[in-house]
This record gives C-alpha cells, structure tokens and sequence, in this order.
C-alpha cells in the first residue's frame, strides 16, 4: 500500500475539520477527492504532505508511518512532491536549473535525471528557457517535472488545472495522466471539477464534513452512489418521490421503473417510501400520448447534446440530456418517460 489514511481526525482549535477520515491508494494508483467547498479536501493534502499534524488516526506513505497524534514525521522525510495551482517556478532559473533544484546528488546525476525527466514531460527542447518564455501548458509541464524529478514516494497535485482555460485543460489532463503513469508514480489530486478527477483519477473520493462519503471509480460513483449526498453532488440528476412497489420496482410519477435484479437497499420493505436517483441520461422522449407531459424550463448547450431542465405536470424538475438536433425550445411541451439501466434508491428521511 503506498498511501493509506486510517481513521484520521484533525482540529482547528475546538472545530473538526476532518473527522475519521479514511483512504488508500496502491503503488501506481491515481486518486482524486473531490467535495464542496470547506469539505476538508486541502487539510488532506497538507496533513499527507506533513505540512498540518493529524489530531488522532495515521497516515502511512510507502508503508511508512507519518503521521499520528503522537507523531509527525518532518515533511522533508516524507518523500512527497508537490504540484500547485500556480506553477511556482523560480523566474530567474532555466527551466533545467527549475528541475534540478530539488534534487540531491552528483552533478552528473543530476543532469542525467533532468534530462530524463524533461523528456518524458517532452520540455527537453526548452531546457534553456526562462519560465516567462513558455505557455501557461508548458510551465505546468516543468512543474510537474520538477516535482517527479526526486522520483518520490507520492506526487500531491492541489488544483493544479483550477487556472487555465477549457481547452488547454483537457490536454492537460491527458499529458499529465500519461506522464504520471510512465513515470510508475503514485498520485492524489485535490479538485472542485468533477470532470478533472474522473479523467485522471482510478480512484475518486467523494468528501464531506472531513470524512469520505465513497472511495470507489468514477463509474460507480455515478451509476452506484452509496448514499444522498453523493447521488446529488456527483453529476447532474434529481432525487424523486418514489414506492417500492416489489422488490425490484419502484413507482413514480413518471411510471413504474424496473430494475434488472432485486434492490440492495437495506431496511426497506413493499410500500416503502423512498428516493429515486434520475440521471440526465435515464430520460428519453416519447411520442404524444404516451410516457408523462413536462415542459421545458432551461436548456443548456453543449455541443453534441443539450442539457434540459424540465417540470412534469405535478411540478417536479428532473434532467434530461438529448442529441442537439432536437433542439427544443424554452418552454415547449413535451412527452418524457424514465429509461432507467442503474435503479438507485435512498429511503425516504420525514
């Protein structure tokens, strides 16, 4: 295991800030976490970093123990790298002198391994170059390099995409997954944007109130929430009214749903009041007459599809996600029925 956080709790003065909190991550893995904004994701990366001290639990990197309440491992032991928001490079250094910076040894060494590492992030060519000379892409590159360069136990990556534009992103996302994955390195990045977390990471840590809700793939933790709360942050979607009319039906105003095998939810028996997850994606269009009437409330382009927002005749708003050709308009009729393939259901709370 190269990272793993046992039940670990942290204070500011009297006030939580993480509360029991637990993780792992292999050799090699990528993790994400992702939550609101004071859900405690940054004090998780500074108590791993060593730069806050843990109030009770343990953090262990590389099977080493680095943290716990009656010890803190100095965060220059800990054989963490970092990568910022802001790229934090040295104006004044070449980016070769940027990456080499960090690093301990012969000056043959040294060279070899900025070389090397320059080349894997494909900055070789830029070596000479002052950090003003390059793109914000580029400076993201060299500072990834220069936190790889020590080859350490765990890269931390802290928003480090929260400031660059749409498109430069995505090809951001894509250079540095790859980087991290040639380099055999184990990461965890901390993000708002959900879309950055699932492109990167293997593993997804949705927090809340300092403890993680699910620790589980991307995929799971859109079609198989564990709870409400990561059903509503994760993705777009609604939680609707719903009876569990047998064990693997559940009524609602928009018709019977039926789900392929017997729901899981526990605690739950016939006639049961519950909450019913409904993605974007679990609505279609029907022809007139059939399915139920909703009528368009938003819409919101997005190249290829169109998100709607929409109201059923008993004023519930739901989400659906349809081809751009349909291209309905703002306050249009229209005929919708529930196309569920992963049925997700809470028990009903008051």
């Amino acid at each position: 295991m190269q990272l793993q956080l046992a039940s670990v709790s942290h204070y500011h003065g009297r006030t939580p800030i993480l509360n029991g909190l637990s993780l792992q991550l292999e050799e090699g893995e990528t993790g994400a976490l992702i939550g609101p904004s004071g859900a405690g994701k940054t004090t998780v990366l500074n108590c791993i970093a060593g730069l806050e001290e843990v109030s009770g639990g343990e953090i262990h990197i590389g099977g080493t123990l680095a943290s716990a309440q009656d010890f803190h491992l100095p965060a220059e032991r800990r054989g963490v790298g970092m990568m910022f928001q802001d790229s934090a490079l040295f104006p004044h250094l070449s980016v070769a002198d940027n990456v080499a910076f960090g690093l301990r040894g012969t000056a043959a060494a040294t060279r070899g391994r900025v070389e090397e590492i320059l080349a894997s992030c494909a900055m070789a060519d830029y070596a000479a170059a002052r950090p003003h000379e390059l793109s914000g892409g580029q400076q993201q590159r060299v500072a990834l390099a220069r936190a790889l360069a020590p080859r350490p136990r765990l890269l931390l990556l802290d928003e480090p995409f929260a400031g660059t534009d749409a498109a430069l992103k995505a090809s951001l996302l894509q250079e540095v997954g790859d980087i991290i994955k040639r380099e055999k390195s184990t990461a965890l990045l901390v993000t708002h944007d959900q879309a950055e977390a699932f492109a990167l990471a293997d593993r997804c840590g949705v927090i809340d109130a300092g403890s993680i809700c699910q620790w589980d793939t991307a995929y799971n933790l859109y079609h198989c929430p564990n709870c409400a709360f990561v059903a509503s942050f994760i993705g777009d979607g609604v939680l609707i009214d719903g009876r569990l009319a047998a064990a693997d039906e559940v009524a609602t105003e928009l018709g019977p749903v039926k789900a392929a095998a017997p729901l899981t939810t526990p605690l739950l028996a016939k006639g049961s009041s519950v909450k019913m997850l409904l993605r974007p994606d679990d609505i279609v269009l029907t022809e007139e007459g059939q399915g139920i009437a909703a009528r368009v409330l938003e819409k919101s382009f997005r190249g290829a599809e169109i998100l709607y927002k929409l109201a059923t005749g008993a004023g519930t708003h739901i989400y659906a996600v349809l081809p751009s050709r349909h291209d309905l308009a703002v306050g249009a009729a229209i005929a919708v029925a529930p196309q569920v393939d992963h049925v997700v259901v809470f028990p009903s709370i008051g």
